[in-house]
């Protein structure tokens, strides 16, 4: 019997050599290259990365690969292999897998932003073949942050004698991240650059613009005040953060009152608050013109219904007092002879409405004020009359008001009685006439008699350092009040 085995042989061959021609095909074809992934992020505080490239099969021979670096910020980083002209040259060698690029972040404490650095597989040579995806999109977070910026204090001062700058100090939470600047504006306060102040650095425009470098922890700025001989008062500067770089954010304290305190006028007095209880209160705030004259006087009364105005003062050409202005349509204007005040003449919208006659005593004193009212008819009635006596000192003694009682004798209204002076100079002490004091030192007790009342109160003082009152109190029927002085 024969068997026929030549025909399976042949077959068996033949699928042989056709397993071998793909092997063969295989072993010959390129090597590709691609990445992984591809996009990737990363911190620049995170130390060395691996950008890894991943082949579909061993290299079948020894080359390279070309890789082209896009970014901006490659100064940020250290690349091995190192690029030349933003391209780096990776050795491949026979039967490699894959190959990597480490990256080292630059962690540089600067607040510089993220950075984001494109790999993009570009040449290869004979036994590489570059494939999709080749191009990878990396991203470097950066680590530090904004600075948070405050003044340090809210409000100082100085003497506008002061012969050294003030400091102005603005904290940060911690170095600054990065170069940067911060914009201070002063507009729209009292205090005039170049006339009242002048600051370091300069200022343009009332903005301080402050240069900030990486690594500062705190930035400054010197106010200098400008000493003169005016009557000018406190003047209030406040400087406000108005803008800033992106290595800073502003905090909760981004404004600081700067006073510059006038040495002219300092001990004056500027204002009052009487306190009586049940609502009731008084108080009044002295300003000054330039020439240290009063320019102008500001009232409020609580009754408890609250009403206020402000007394102007005009003077002449010599300085002395000539009208004072008491409201839109009144006012007070005084005439003179031989350099004193004899009568004041009121005005109620333009029309003469009250006038007052003084005399004087022979130390010069004003003795006595005869006022005289307007009536109906145009005509003007004697309708009251103070007397004044006085202590040696010229502080006043004794204010009798009488009705002239036409055809008769002037009969006594009322007694007014100071006493017991307290040596100490009277910050705001009573007048007949606007500006002309009657009581230079502080009554101890005060007697008031009207018809058969007699009522007594007497007064207590504190003193400052130096001897000007802090407050007064003042206790009798029914009377508890506390006055608080306050000064320039």
């Amino acid at each position: 019997m024969k068997t026929h085995t030549l025909p399976i042989s042949a077959m068996g061959f033949a699928l042989f050599l056709c397993a071998c021609d793909k092997e063969a095909e295989l072993a010959l074809r390129p090597s590709v290259a691609t990445f992984p992934v591809q996009t990737i992020s990363y911190s620049e505080k995170g130390g060395p990365q691996n950008v890894a490239i991943a082949f579909d099969k061993p290299a079948r021979e020894a080359g390279t690969l070309s890789v082209v670096l896009e970014s901006d910020k490659l100064d940020g980083f250290t690349f091995l292999p190192a690029p030349e002209d933003g391209i780096i040259t990776l050795q491949i060698p026979q039967g490699s897998e894959g190959a990597t690029i480490k990256v080292i972040p630059t962690d540089n404490n600067i607040l510089d932003g993220t950075k984001a650095v494109n790999f993009v597989l570009s040449n290869s040579t004979r036994g590489l073949q570059i494939g999709s995806p080749g191009r990878l999109a990396s991203t470097w977070i950066d680590d530090e942050s904004p600075s948070r910026i405050n003044f340090a204090l809210e409000r100082a001062s100085a003497m506008e004698s002061s012969s050294t700058g003030s400091v102005v100090t603005l904290e940060l939470s911690h170095a600054l991240p990065g170069d940067g600047q911060i914009e201070i504006d002063f507009s729209g306060n009292q205090g005039v650059y170049g006339t009242d102040f002048t600051t370091y650095p300069e200022a343009e425009n009332n903005t301080l613009v402050l240069p900030v470098h990486a690594g500062d922890a705190a930035v400054s700025f010197v106010i200098n005040p400008k000493n003169d001989a005016l009557f000018n008062a406190d003047r209030k500067i406040n400087f406000t953060i108005k803008s800033v770089s992106s290595v800073f954010e502003k905090g909760s304290r981004s404004s600081h009152e700067f006073t510059i305190t006038d040495d002219e006028l300092g001990g004056r007095a500027k204002s009052y608050v009487t306190g009586g209880g049940g609502g009731w209160s008084s108080k009044r705030q002295v300003y000054y013109a330039l020439d240290g004259s009063i320019e102008r006087v500001a009232w409020e009364t609580t009754t408890p219904g609250q009403t206020g105005g402000e007394y102007q003062y005009i003077y002449n050409d010599a300085g002395a007092i000539e009208k004072v202005i008491v409201s839109s349509v009144t006012y007070i204007k005084y005439i003179r002879e031989n350099g004193r005040i004899v009568k004041a003449e009121e005005y109620d919208n333009g029309e003469l409405d009250q006038y007052t006659l003084y005399g004087y005593d022979h130390m010069g004193n004003i003795g006595e004020a005869a006022i005289h009212d307007r009536q109906s008819d145009g005509s003007f009635v004697f309708s009251l009359h103070f007397v004044f006596l006085y202590y040696n000192d010229g502080n006043l003694y004794k204010k009798m008001a009488y009705n002239p009682n036409r055809g008769g004798e002037p009969v006594l209204i009322l007694v007014d009685t100071y006493e017991h002076y307290v040596d100490g100079v009277n910050p705001f002490p009573m007048e007949i006439i606007h500006g002309q004091p009657i009581q230079n030192k502080l009554p101890g007790t005060y007697r008031h008699d009207i018809g058969t009342e007699v009522h007594d109160y007497s007064f207590s003082y504190q003193f400052l350092e130096g001897g000007r009152p802090s407050s007064r109190t003042a206790t009798g029927p029914n009377v508890n009040e506390t006055t608080h002085y306050e000064y320039y």
